[in-house]
């Protein structure tokens, strides 16, 4: 994966702990740096829709500015934890809203 990271086909992403405000040392997440390439690769399958967004939503962060990292609050992940100028943002991403 470093390799693929190096050549900057995808980012590696650090895991954040929201509560402890420490990153963790290992289970980074990776995104691809442009969605062609992951289609190129995987393939498109209309069941990584969800997946496509958030990958999406990541580069788009990161077009904007923002340091991203993966939020962990106990044993839930928050998508994005997005900082810039001071803001911190708190993103989770996705495809449908379930009300229960």
């Amino acid at each position: 994966m470093q390799h693929l990271v190096n050549a900057f086909l995808i980012h590696g992403v650090p895991r954040f702990d929201s509560i402890g405000k420490r990153l963790f040392e290992v289970g980074d997440k990776y995104y691809f740096e442009n969605l062609g390439i992951r289609h190129a690769l995987w393939g498109y399958s209309i069941e990584d829709k969800a997946k496509i967004l958030e990958n999406a939503v990541y580069n788009h962060l990161l077009f904007l500015g923002y340091q991203v990292k993966v939020g962990v609050l106990g044993s839930h992940e928050v998508d994005f934890v997005a900082e810039k100028d001071g803001e911190k943002l708190y993103l989770q991403v996705a495809l449908f809203k379930h009300d229960e």
